[in-house]
């Protein structure tokens, strides 16, 4: 497609191509979004033939680019979409027919995937499952309505390869569902999301669309699938020839949604103003605003650390957390926890008046938090108490001086070496400094009542009300393999 000086610039839907045929008639009105009647005897190579052509055209096309008007690039690459995306729904169709007469298996690729990479060159494999995958769905039962699709380009290939995987995981949740009601679903989702004007991502949409009929019709499904996620869950980290570091990281749905609402609120372009009052774009990249975004959530947590316990010794830092209770809830909630709390010091005295009534405290943010979760949370939080009385007037509002500074935790790395429960080798870094007699209790934070925990072991102890006596330097725990 090459034009001379002053020669006009083609008309983009009509781009001449070998055999006389152009760009547009090759993804025109045929049922396959190629030339008419590519699977009607006959035809089929001549088409090829054609097809051959159009590849050795545009393969020249580069030449000739200058001589198009600005206007037409945008419809020029549109045609050439729509020959890629027919293009692929072809070969999937041929592929399909391979398989089928059992060319596939005959020949020496070790699977349909492979027979399209040897035969289709693509380099990509998972350009070239999809192509595979598709190919092999079409010629099984329930699947005509995809097929369909495909062939007449209302889905890519990459797309129809998303419903096919997506479809499987919704049908054991709809019993009553056959495949062809469902695969109906997901193309109809796609379809209106690909319609002109329409935002958003198709692939991501389907993905969507999943969790949707999962939660609504599976709910035990999806906590379990998330659960089971959680457990896969990891930060990973390499270092690259270049000198930069990569941190790969794998999250189930419910944390990279929380992840991703933390970043993107940082992430944005931020323009500045110059000193004679002009506006600068930010030349950052996405993936650049994205890491800055990171980093930034990193500064913004080591800064809301005032005990300074991080940076002396490396160790986690606290959190502060103002919690209001009612004095009355307070000293009931407590007293409940007596009975089960050996060798924690005394218990606070008196009957519970109201048995029925579960005591618990608000934090500024609203969560609810039981006296036990509080008594947990004390121990390495920066918790500042707001007791109220009757009237909900503040009766004293506690200091948070009862935490290990920097140089207990740093005593008590050295001494502990690690969480110091039976069994555990959890770092230092990793641990809680644990009041063995509990602050309510009158226990004092001296590195002689600090111990270093886990946080699983951190919540071991305060379940199971377990103490621990410091012999030779050394914290001992309850062996529960001793027996009560």
């Amino acid at each position: 497609m090459e034009a001379s000086a002053g020669e006009p610039a083609p008309d983009v839907g009509r781009t001449t191509v070998s055999g006389g045929d152009d760009v547009a008639t090759a993804v025109g009105e045929g049922p396959l979004g190629v030339v008419p009647g590519i699977g009607r005897a006959g035809q089929a190579a001549a088409v090829a033939r054609r097809a051959a052509g159009l590849v050795g055209d545009l393969e020249g096309l580069r030449t000739g680019l200058w001589a198009l008007g600005s206007d037409d690039l945008a419809e020029v690459v549109g045609v050439l979409g729509r020959l890629v995306q027919a293009a692929e729904a072809a070969m999937a169709g041929v592929t399909a027919e391979a398989v089928d007469r059992g060319v596939v298996r005959s020949s020496r690729a070790a699977g349909t995937t492979a027979w399209v990479r040897q035969n289709a060159g693509v380099t990509e494999p998972g350009r070239a499952h999809a192509v595979a995958s598709v190919a092999e769905a079409t010629l099984e039962r329930g699947t005509e309505s995809l097929a369909a699709a495909v062939w007449g380009g209302g889905v890519s290939v990459g797309h129809a390869h998303t419903i096919l995987r997506e479809s499987r995981k919704v049908l054991p949740v709809l019993p009553g569902a056959d495949r062809s009601e469902v695969l109906g679903y997901y193309l109809q989702r796609a379809g209106v999301l690909d319609e002109p004007g329409r935002a958003g991502t198709t692939r991501e949409a389907l993905l969507q669309l999943t969790r949707e009929v999962v939660a609504r019709f599976g709910q035990d499904a999806l906590d379990h699938e998330d659960e089971r996620a959680k457990e896969c869950s990891s930060l990973t980290e390499r270092r690259l020839p270049t000198g930069l570091v990569r941190f790969q990281v794998d999250l189930n749905q419910p944390d990279a949604a929380r992840f991703r609402r933390a970043v993107d609120g940082l992430a944005g372009p931020r323009s500045r103003v110059t000193e004679d009052g002009q506006r600068v774009r930010d030349p950052r990249s996405a993936a650049r605003r994205r890491a800055d975004a990171l980093l930034e959530i990193v500064e913004r947590a080591q800064a809301a650390d005032t005990s300074a316990t991080a940076g002396g010794c490396g160790l986690a830092g606290s959190t502060t957390l103002i919690v209001t209770m009612d004095h009355r809830t307070l000293q009931e909630g407590l007293a409940q926890l007596a009975p089960r709390r050996r060798g924690w010091g005394r218990g606070l005295p008196g009957p519970v008046a109201d048995a029925g009534r579960t005591a618990f405290g608000t934090t500024t943010r609203g969560e609810v938090l039981t006296p036990a979760e509080l008594r947990q949370m004390a121990c390495d939080a920066d918790l500042v108490p707001a007791v109220l009385g009757t009237d909900s007037a503040p009766l004293e509002l506690g200091r948070s001086d009862r935490f290990a500074s920097g140089a207990q935790r740093a005593h008590a790395a050295l001494r502990d070496g690690g969480c110091t429960f039976p069994g555990c080798d959890r770092p230092p870094e990793w641990c809680h400094a644990h009041h063995v007699v509990h602050w309510a209790d009158g226990g004092p934070t001296d590195a002689d009542n600090l111990a270093l925990l886990c946080e699983r072991h951190h919540t071991v102890v305060h379940r199971d009300g377990l103490t621990a006596s410091l012999e030779d330097g050394r914290w001992v725990w309850p062996d529960e393999r001793a027996g009560p």
